[in-house]
Formats: C-alpha cells, structure tokens, sequence
C-alpha cells in the first residue's frame, strides 16, 4: 500500500460534510432545491476544492459509497495537478504519482464508472507532464508503469486502452514548448512499441475470442495514437482493419469502428495525402471492388442506408479525397494489382461506387444524408485530372495552335464519369412534385444541398465544357416537347445552367441563343409555377452580360432575343413571390445592355407607369433599371423621363414630411422607401464604369458626353429637381438624423446622389452642402455612419489627378468648405470620445474619426491652420517654413493622432479592461496562432531554447505564450495592474518637438527592455557575419567563402540590461551541410580570439558602425536605440552610441572574443537531431 501520510488529514466531519455538499450540489434535484441553491453549493466546493487541505479529500472521497462523491474526489485529483502544482510540496512529488497509479489501478480493478476512471487517467497525464519534463526526469517510463500497475492489479485490456487514448490526447494538447515537449513527445515514442501489441493483440483474435467492447476500445486507441505512430507502425494494421471490414458478421459496431480507423489513417496519419499505395489505396480499391461492392448492390436494391451502408459511403469519400490522385492518373491503365484486375478496372469499379452514393434514390435530407457526403470528391477529382500529363485545360491562347484531334482515352474516361455525374446531380436537385409535406427546415437543407451541388457542377464544367450547356438545354427542350412537361425537371436544369455561370465563357457560348429564344424560354409559363419561374428568373439575372456580348459578337443589332427576355421578366413584377427575382434580373438586364435598350424608351415608360402595381420592396430596383436605360439617350433627352421618376419621389417625401408630427410611424416608412428609391435612380443615372479612375475620362467624346449633361443640368427643371431633393434631405436630417434606419438610408443616398466630376448626372448633389447637413447630424449624434460619409465627401471635394506626376490642388470654396466643417466633426468626435469608457465601448467610432481627419490631412491640410483657438496645431511652429505640403501633411496627422490617441492610450494603460469574451474569442486564437508558429520556425524554435538553456528563469522565459495558457482574463488583468505603473513605463517620441511632448503626455507608454550594446562584441557579430555589404553579392570575409552551398551563418546579438546572447545559428538543408557550416563557423570565432589583422578589424568596426548607424535612421531602429539607454540615465544621443566603436582596439576585440571561446557554449539542435552533429564536433 503506497504512502499517503504527506497529504493533508482530514477529520471525519469535514469529509462528510463535503460530501454531503457534493451529493446536494450534484445529485437529484428536489422540489426544494432552487437554481441559486445548487449555484450557492457548487460555489462552496469550487471554494473548498481551492484550499491546500483539499489534497486530504481525494482518498476518502474516492472510498465514498455514491459515484458522485467518487468523482469529485477524481476531479480533485485533477484539478489539484493542474492548477495547484506549484504549491505542493515537490519532495513529496513522486510518492504522489506511486498513490496516484495506486488508487488508479484500484478503481479500473474493482470496476468504478468509466466517467470517474476518465477523470482518474486525465490527472495521471496531467501529472505526467508537470514530471516527465526535466534532467533527470521524475517518472521514467510513466506509461508502461501506469499500464503494468493496472494490469497487475487486474485492469481489463478495454479499460487499458481507454487510459491510452486519454495519455495521447492530455499530452497532444498539451501547452508544452521547446525540451519539455520535446521530452513529452519522446516518453510518447518509447511506448509505441507497448501501445501497438496492446492494440494487435486486441484486434488479430478470431471473431468471438475478445469481447466486441475490447475491440472498440482498442480501435479507439489506435485513433487517438495514429498522428504517433510512423508509418511503419501503421502499415500492419491496415490489412487487420480491413479484415473486420466484413458486413456478413453480425456486429456491425466493429465494422463501424475499423471504417473508422481507415478514415482516420486516411486523412490524420502519415500515410495521408496520398501515401501508401500499394500498402494502403490499392487494398482498399480491392475491398470495394470485391465486399463494398456487394453492400452497394444491397443498399440499391433495398432502397435503405443502413449503419454498414452509411460507414462505407463515409470511407469511400475519404478513400476519394486520400487518393484523387491515383485515381486521376490510373483511371485507364492496365497495369495489374491483383491477379486480372488492373489500376485501372479498380479505379473505375470504385467511380461507379461512389458515384453510386452520390446518384442515391430519393431526396437528399428526407430520404437520404448520404449523397452529399460524396460530394467533395468530384471537386478533388477534378482538380487531380488538371495535375494529370495527359488531361491538357481550355486556355485562351488566339488559337493558332491546333487542337489534338482525339482526346486520349483517359480523357474520354474522365468526361464520361463526369457527364454521368452532371445527370444525376440534375436528377438529384429535382424539387418532388408538390405537396411535398416537406418542413421548412427540410426544405431549407435542400436548398444548401442544390447550393453545394451547383459548386461541384462547376468542377464538372472544367471537364466536359460545352457539352455541358448542350447537354441541359436540350434536356429542356426534350423536357417540353414531352407531354406532359416534367416541370420539376425543367426547372432542376434550369437550377444547374444557373449554377454554372461563373464558369461558363460567355464569348463562346451559342447555346444560350436557344435557351433564351422562344422555343425554350418562350415556353415556360407565365402564371403558377413559382419556383420554376424564380430559377428561370434567376438565371436571366446570371446571364444578364451573355446579350451584350452576343450582340457584339453576332454584329447584330436585333434585340429581338432580349426584347423577349425583358418582357418574360416585366410579366413577373407584379407576382409578389417572383418580384425580387424579377426586380433584380431586370436591374442586371438594364444595366449590362443599357445602349440596346435605349432606343425602347418608351416601353419603360409603360413600365414606370404601372409602378403601383409593383410591391414597394422592389421598386427601388426597378426605378433603378429605368433610370440605367435613360442614361444612355442622348443627354438633351434625358430632363422629361429623369424628371417623370424623379418627381413623384420627391413629392411622395415632402408628403411624409408634412405628416411626420401626426402619423410618425408611417411618416417614417415612407421616408425610408423613396430615400431608397431616389438612391436606386441615383445609381441608374450613373454611367457603368470598370473601375473608380477609368482610362476614358480623359477621352474626348467622355468629356464632350460630360459637358451635354452638364448644359442639360442648367435647365430649370432639373435645378428644381435637385431644390428640392436637397430640401427634403435637410427636412429629414432636422427631423430623424438620430434613427438608424434612415441614417443608414441617408448614407446610401449620399454616396450614389455625389459623384465625381466625369460621373456627375442630372440630379447629382454637390459634396459640400451634404457635408454641412452631415455636420448636423453628427451634432445631434456621432455614429460610424456619418463619419466614413464625410471622408467619402472631402474627398470628393478634391478629385483625384490621373496623372502620376501632377497632384492635385483643391479648388477656393472646396477649402472654404473643408475649413467649415473640420471644426464641427472634430468638436463632435472629441466630446464623444472624451466620455469615460467611449473609446472602449465605440472602436468603431475611433477608427472611423482617425479615417476622416486623416482624408482631411491628405487632401485639405491647410484647413488645420484656419482651426479656432483650442483646435490649432500650427505646423509652423514644428517644420521649417520651406517644407513642402507632404512634410507638413504628415507632421498634421501625427499631432493630430497624438492629441486624441494620448487620452486612449491612457486609458488601455492605466484602466484597461479584461473581458473574459476578448480574452477567449481574441487573444486566445492570437496566443495559438503565434505559439504554432513559432514551434514551426527552426530559428525561432532554437532562439528560444538558447535562451532557456543560457538563462532558465527570467531572459529563459519564452517569448510565446502556451498554446492552451493556464492563465484566465483575471490573471491578465491582475499582471497588467502590477507592471504599467509610472516608475516602469517612459515614452519616446520621434519627429515631434519635446516641448510638446510633454504637453500632450502626461503618462508613459514605452517600455525599455534592451539593454544597451557592447561596442566590442557587436563589432566581433559584425566580423562574424558573412552578410554581404552590397545587395545580390556573396560576403567577402573568410567564412562567407568558406559556408557550403545551401547553408547559411548568421551571427546572433541580443543585449540585455545585465547579460547578452551572442552566437551564430546554423542552417543548412542537410546534416553535413550544417556540419561544414558549423566548423567554418567556430573555426572563424577561435581566429578572431587569436588576433586579426588592422584591416580586417578596421573593416569589422565599419560594418558594426554602419549597421548602428542604419539602424537609427529608421523611427523602429531609433526607438530601440534611444530605448535601451533610457532607464540607465545614459546619454540618449545616436552620436554618443556610434563614438563608441571609435574606442574599440584590437586587444579588447580579441580578448572579447577569447572569453567567449572560452566560455561554455550553450548548443541547441533542431531538426533530425539524430544526425546533426555534437557541439564537440564542431570544435566547441
């Protein structure tokens, strides 16, 4: 029995009032109990577990009678391990880990609850961890001797793995960094050979021998161990695995489990990716050709997935995406794998089998959950048959080279798979015929399922191309010509053509001519139908572009076929299940063939006559289309029909604005709808362009189209047009400027109703006076609407140049303007800010504020010198009064984020808060992510261990947090109140007066934690440094010549306050080479302890000086300078840290040199450290 007596006693009272606690706070609730009783109870144990005496509860409670005594005391144990380490007696440490297998082993024997052995294992690994890291180690060999107690003290096999599964993922997720991982990852190695007997002798045995539970146990195991094992160890248990593989025994459970394992070695071990062939695919296509096809065969034919059924369509699709590869590059070879059946009959027995799930009878989430498991493969595939030699892509060369005139055989494989596959998925989206008695929820996943079945349609088209559209338009046709028409079928095809578009070449592309013609399209119905009339709508929007080109392409001017079109889809404007559908085709429509339809004016005025009948939602979009079509009449007939839309929105807004006070609510929706509309007419009315700076704006018949609109903008009723738009605005701004909805309408109004000059329309707004009524707004309330808005309009108010030699200069009243508003939007970001907590509660307000003043900077920075008392900052007072506009613009906006960032910066420094949500949904992804980083870079990994072994404490601290960190958002916080105090923080301010800065800080934000560098040994790092002083040559010194091709040498230099690493890191693609780079590199450190030339010193010092010299010319180099001498009191002068090589001689280089050689080094390896050389090896 081991010694328990170094835990604390507890009297018999005290345990069985915790576990009276424990069975009120975590057994059955009674009618008695409330939610804040059982809060209050658990509150009390997390208090009671807290304590140093809670060590004392663990045995006893474990002995308890009731279970869920048992496993608080396993929790205890646990929690003890993991969180209360460092205050356990560490003398005491292994007889805690002997008690710890001891109770262990006692509770597997006698057969305790898997949840309470669960918690058991888990503080055994968590122990493990906090023991097994160090020199020596404190528990050798902890996994075999937990197992070997267990075993001795009877422990089944099945309970055995179980602890075995928990070992691989306690130490897998460990936050282990540098020697402790890599010592927890070995104790893992030695055990692969217990581990992988333990599972064989589990898993071999005839059928019946071992209990089905012992098998599932040992299938577990090697899941969890399988990123362990190497390959060598794996590839045995594939021929076991598929031997369980076998449906007509009657325990599914074990089939189940090993298709499991097979998955997992197949996408999580080192046989994923494709490897293992012969040892892993090509048994596999064996087993589906010869067994999986048979479960196939019987799924077809039941028309039911069973468990077996459903485990091999999920080991099929890992089987596909493991091995795409293999599959593409072998779907036609003879090359033979078993007796007659070659690479390729297997490669093309397994399509038709997973093309089998993919095509199952029935609908997707109703009848079956199987088919879109599949679907991931058909991407993988085809991206695996691009790879291939023999499968060449469409690319867009001119043509000049002539096509192959077969396809080879593998291709004609390649696209017969693929055409089969596109007439099952059509098959597959088909909608039943209604009523289907369909949820919404089912209906919903339907509809995802046709969404990723149009992203694998998409990878078909790569392969079969034309033949694609060919192939469902004419199942169109085939489909109404057949009586009846299967409109459900129609409209799946209709759903794939869709689905596709993104793929399709609209240049050569013919089909669609039919599709759109009358013998299709034509065809379709105009009432009832809805869902066939959405996708038919829906494709019209997709292809709206497919007319523009066609007609170019044809050289045609008939627009006969899109007359047609836009007529089919105007009949479904007024259907409110089609209308957004219809609203939105119509918009894509009108606005990719605006010049084709133009002369057809007059037919939108029809339209626009009909209005009413139209739901409100989508009036916008319409009034949209119109709008796109008139702006491309010719400008002197453009005021009529821009002034037919325009008005009656206008009118309708001054309307609501007159009954505002009575009726608000209604008031208000009726505002938002014509902001809506006027903002879609906006839109409409702007000219299509590629991009925001076109190459045409410069164009003669753009600028002579642009002085047209700009004559017809003088007529008096397009100048009353725009009166009283901006009336109407400045009522709604005075009246709902605070409402969100109507900010956000307002805001979208603004930008499509401003525009740039070479965009400017009949009803375009000037920036400025908009910027004055945003004034307004932001008076009443700051939001992050108005603030992106005013940045949008200054800047507009100085258009940018399309020369990139000339900048641009803001015209008189565009600063007059500037110089007005910056005043007001600063007043109001500074008061919003300036409340206690704003700045935390409103990010998004702050960056937006920084934005505008910065766009203010950039193009009006002469608006700051016009500021009031209280706003000024004079750049006069800072630059010399020669400096140009661009010194002067950048010093503005750092005065200008140092005056507002100072009061922020503040805040996070001396009452910054820790949410627990940040810490968790921020900091701890950050943590992760630098923390994996850094495990994967070989330089940083080696910096950190040579920092660990130089230093152990403090310096030896990793700069990286653990992956999964101990520590919670209090702990932070607690951490952060103890260090940013004012004795521990100084500021450095660069390019900015003293004087001034002083004023704006009044507390420090800068941290010092360099120290200052040596002269003598930054001078030896420059000597040793075969860095070449002149970019794209090789070094000149000695060992720059003497480091072999491939590796590399670079000197290492990090002063600190009271100590240094200095050192050259290694790196080469071989083991050699960093041997030969090693010794080159040692042989070059013991010659300059020995003595150099004064040439070669003189060089050394230069390199040194200039480096230092380098350094402080950019503010990052300038900081750490100054900043490593500030807490010193040393002289914070660049020139006084350059005058220090000028002392350096060549016996303090020599002697600096001389102590480190004979120094005892500190070596760190990373890599195959089995075959990098011994620090011996290499002359240290």
């Amino acid at each position: 029995m081991p010694d328990f007596s170094f835990l604390p006693t507890l009297s018999t009272s005290d345990v069985e009032r915790a576990a009276q606690l424990i069975q009120l706070g975590y057994g059955p609730s009674t009618s008695t109990t409330t939610p804040d009783d059982l809060k209050r109870l658990q509150q009390e144990l997390f208090e009671m577990q807290r304590r140093p005496e809670a060590w004392g509860l663990v045995i006893p409670l474990l002995n308890h009678e009731d279970q869920n005594v048992q496993f608080f005391g396993a929790h205890t144990a646990q929690v003890k391990v993991a969180r209360d380490w460092d205050t356990f007696p560490q003398e005491h440490a292994e007889s805690l880990h002997d008690l710890l297998v001891q109770l262990t082993a006692h509770s597997v024997a006698i057969g305790r609850g898997s949840f309470i052995l669960r918690k058991l294992f888990v503080a055994l690994s968590t122990l493990a961890i906090k023991l097994v890291p160090g020199r020596p180690t404190r528990w050798p060999d902890w996994i075999l001797s937990c197992v070997k107690a267990f075993s001795e003290k009877g422990g089944s096999a099945d309970r055995i793995h179980q602890f075995l599964v928990i070992v691989a993922e306690e130490v897998s997720g460990a936050d282990l960094l540098g020697s402790s991982k890599l010592q927890m990852e070995q104790s893992l190695k030695d055990a692969i050979p217990m581990v992988v007997q333990a599972i064989t002798s589990s898993i071999s045995q005839p059928r019946g021998v071992v209990p089905v539970s012992q098998i599932q146990a040992a299938l577990q195991c090697l899941q969890a161990w399988m990123s362990i094992f190497p390959a060598s160890d794996l590839i045995p248990f594939i021929t076991i695995l598929i031997a369980l593989l076998d449906p007509s025994e009657d325990n599914e459970s074990v089939f189940v489990a090993a298709s499991e394992a097979l998955q997992e070695i197949m996408s999580k071990s080192s046989l994923s990716d494709g490897a293992g062939t012969k040892s892993l695919t090509e048994p596999l296509l064996l087993w589906a050709d010869a067994i999986g096809s048979k479960v196939v065969a019987s799924t077809l034919q039941k028309g039911d997935v069973d468990e077996i059924s459903h485990s091999v369509c999920k080991l099929f699709a890992a089987l596909g995406d493991h091995s795409a590869l293999y599959l593409a590059a072998n779907i036609s070879s003879q090359t033979p794998v078993f007796g007659e059946k070659t690479k390729g009959y297997l490669v093309q027995s397994f399509l038709r089998l997973i093309m089998a799930y993919t095509g199952l009878q029935g609908y997707y989430g109703i009848d079956e959950e199987e088919s879109e498991l599949t679907l991931a493969f058909w991407y993988l595939f085809q991206e695996a048959l691009w790879s291939a030699d023999y499968f060449e892509q469409e690319d867009d060369t001119d043509g000049s080279v002539p096509p192959p005139s077969k396809d080879p055989v593998q291709v004609e494989m390649a696209k017969a798979v693929y055409i089969e596959l596109v007439q099952i998925l059509r098959r597959k989206v088909a909608f039943p015929p209604p009523p289907t008695g369909w949820t919404k929820d089912q209906v919903e996943k339907f509809n995802v399922y046709r969404r990723d079945v149009g992203d694998t349609l998409i990878n078909a088209f790569y392969v079969i191309r034309d033949d694609m559209l060919s192939y469902y338009i004419n199942d169109i046709a085939q489909q109404l010509n057949a009586e009846p028409q299967n409109w459900h079928n129609i409209e799946a095809s209709l759903h794939c053509i869709m689905s596709i578009q993104e793929a399709v070449d609209l240049e050569k592309a013919p089909q669609l001519a039919r599709l759109f013609s009358q013998d299709v399209l034509g065809r379709l119905p105009t009432t009832g139908h809805n869902r066939l009339r959405r996708t038919a709508l829906s494709v019209i929007g997709a292809y709206s572009t497919w007319f523009t080109t066609h007609a170019k392409k044809s050289g045609s001017a008939d627009s006969t076929l899109l007359l047609n079109v836009l007529n089919y889809v105007v009949t479904a404007l007024t259907d409110q299940a089609l209308c957004l559908q219809a609203a939105v085709a119509l918009r894509n429509l009108c606005d990719t063939n605006r010049k084709a339809l133009a002369p057809h004016i007059a037919a939108f005025g029809q339209l626009h006559d009909g209005l009413e009948r139209i739901p409100d939602s989508e009036k916008s979009k319409v009034l949209q289309s119109i709008a796109s079509v008139i702006q491309a009449v010719p400008p002197s007939e453009m005021a009529s029909p821009v002034e037919a839309i325009v008005s009656p929105v206008v009118q309708k807004l001054v309307a609501a604005l007159q009954t505002a006070s009575t009726v608000p609510d209604e008031a208000r929706a009726m505002v938002i709808l014509q902001l809506e509309i006027l903002s879609g007419i906006s839109k409409g009315l702007t000219r299509t362009t590629e991009g925001l700076y076109t190459e045409d704006d410069d164009d003669p018949e753009t600028q002579a189209e642009v002085a047209k609109i700009k004559n017809v903008r003088e007529d008096p009723r397009m100048q009353r047009l725009r009166d009283d738009i901006f009336a109407s605005i400045r009522s709604i701004v005075n009246i709902w400027s605070v409402d969100a909805e109507i900010s956000h309408a307002l805001s979208d109004l603004f930008k499509s109703i401003t525009s740039l000059p070479s965009d400017i329309t009949l009803i375009s707004l000037p920036a400025g006076p908009l910027l004055e009524l945003i004034c307004v707004a932001a008076q009443k309330q700051l939001t992050a609407t108005w603030l992106p808005l005013s940045a949008r309009l200054i800047a507009q108010l100085n258009p940018p140049s399309y020369s990139l030699y000339v900048r641009t200069t803001p015209l008189k009243d565009a600063e007059l303007v500037v110089a007005n508003v910056l005043p007001v939007l600063m007043q109001c970001g500074l008061n919003a800010l300036a409340v206690p907590g704003a700045m935390e509660a409103n990010p998004d307000i702050v960056q937006e504020f920084f934005s505008c003043i910065d766009r203010v900077a950039q193009d009006f920075t002469k608006a700051f010198d016009t500021l009031p008392p209280g706003f000024r900052v004079d750049a006069d007072d800072f630059v010399p009064s020669k400096a140009g506009p661009d010194t002067k613009e950048k010093f503005i906006k750092a005065v200008m984020a140092a005056s507002v960032l100072t009061p922020l910066l503040s805040s996070f420094v001396t009452s910054a808060k820790s949410t627990r949500h940040e810490f968790q949904e921020y900091v701890a992804p950050l943590i992760e992510g630098d923390a994996a980083a850094a495990a994967s870079n070989p330089a940083v990994l080696a910096l950190e261990l040579a920092h660990l072994i130089a230093f152990r404490q403090g310096l030896g601290s990793s700069l990286y947090a653990p992956s999964h960190p101990s520590f919670s958002y209090t702990d932070v916080q607690s951490y952060a109140s103890s260090v940013f105090t004012k004795d521990n923080i100084a500021v450095i301010g660069t390019n900015i007066d003293q004087a001034k800065v002083a004023e704006l800080v009044n507390k420090a934000f800068g941290f010092g934690t360099t120290g200052a560098p040596s002269a003598e040994v930054a001078t030896l790092a420059a000597y040793l440094s075969p860095s070449p002083s002149i970019k794209w040559s090789k070094g000149t010194s000695a060992l720059a010549a003497a480091i072999p091709e491939g590796a590399s040498v670079q000197s290492v230099y990090l002063p600190y306050s009271d100590a240094s690493l200095v050192g050259l890191l290694v790196q080469a693609p071989t083991a050699e080479g960093v041997k030969q780079a090693g010794q080159a590199a040692v042989q070059a450190l013991k010659k300059a302890a020995g003595g150099v030339s004064q040439e070669e010193l003189a060089s050394a010092v230069a390199k040194a000086k200039f480096a230092a010299a380098s350094s402080a010319d950019a503010r990052a180099g300038l900081v750490a300078t100054i900043g490593s001498k500030i807490f010193s009191g040393s002289d914070l002068s660049v020139a006084s840290t350059l005058s220090t090589f000028d002392v350096v001689n060549a016996s303090a280089f020599s002697n600096t040199a001389s102590s480190l050689v004979s120094s005892k080094p500190t070596y760190v390896a990373v890599g195959e450290v089995g075959s990098l050389p011994y620090a011996d090896e290499l002359g240290l």
